[in-house]
């Protein structure tokens, strides 16, 4: 099958630095490579949004001062027209739409630009607690999703987040330390005008798949991570997983099918030489 894009979730290249040149080094070499001028030449669009790492500093949020020039070398690096809207506004979200009928719509989000400060834990080995007010997106991004996530023609979207989303019980960073923010977020998602919605997140140096129930809807979090960096330590613990954790270096795959108007998603994680690492079936109730 031939693929309809390929999306970065972030920490494309481990850029941490306040020296503008060091990113822009980084992405050059990652760009020069033989392996992603390969990628580059495929018939299909490189998408992406970042993470700390590429965004300049490990777990930085809105305070980060060089985010300006860091947005400008990511988005020449992804080759980002002069047209497009995030050349214009803050933050580098953005969504994109596939299928005859644009009935596939990915929407990628900035977890990094508006995000306010993480909360230290001070109590237990965890690294933080939750910061009940903060916020994730800022208002300018949750206004631009609501938008978004009324689009007449999607009957699937795909959220590409760059941090895990329902996960709770790890220390690390997460939506789950924003609780105000997480339960906005599914308020959206379960206001949106397609009821199909597959979360898709990175982060973390392997893979999992986690799903819960919001609201009497099945939510599912897919998480690919270590495209070419192995997890070395045990994976955290996770209530919310299904299936194993896949711990060498890994992608995940979406494969769409539709049952009429349904979509069908084949939700896959492929480890060295597309062995399956995963393999999860999301069916949704028929509208």
């Amino acid at each position: 099958n031939e693929l309809d894009a390929f999306i970065w979730l972030g920490d494309i290249v481990y850029a941490d630095s306040e020296n503008p040149d060091s990113i822009r080094m980084a992405y050059e070499l990652l760009k020069e490579s033989g392996e992603y001028q390969e990628l580059m030449n495929q018939d299909f669009p490189i998408l992406g949004t970042w993470d700390d790492h590429d965004y300049g500093k490990n777990d930085a949020g809105k305070e980060w001062p060089i985010k300006e020039q860091s947005k400008s070398l990511f988005l020449n690096f992804l080759d980002v027209n002069e047209e497009d809207p995030r050349w214009s506004r803050e933050g580098v979200y953005s969504s994109h739409s596939f299928g005859e009928h644009n009935e596939v719509k990915l929407i990628l989000l900035d977890t990094r630009w508006f995000r306010d400060e993480l909360v230290k834990d001070t109590l237990t080995d965890r690294q933080y607690t939750q910061n009940p007010a903060g916020d994730v997106l800022g208002e300018a991004q949750w206004t631009w999703l609501k938008k978004e996530l009324q689009d007449e023609n999607a009957k699937l979207y795909i959220i590409g987040s760059s941090i895990q989303l329902l996960v709770d019980d790890h220390g690390w960073e997460k939506w789950g330390n924003f609780p105000g923010a997480r339960d906005r977020f599914m308020k959206n998602l379960l206001q949106a005008n397609s009821k199909n919605v597959v979360v898709i997140s990175g982060d973390r140096h392997f893979a999992e798949i986690s799903k819960t129930t919001w609201d009497g809807r099945q939510i599912y979090d897919v998480t690919s991570s270590g495209l070419n960096h192995p997890f070395i330590a045990d994976a955290d613990d996770n209530r919310l997983r299904i299936g194993e954790v896949v711990s060498e270096m890994n992608y995940g795959l979406l494969q769409i099918s539709w049952d009429g108007e349904t979509p069908i998603v084949q939700a896959q994680i492929k480890t060295e030489g597309n062995q399956i690492g995963l393999d999860q079936e999301i069916v949704f109730a028929k509208n």
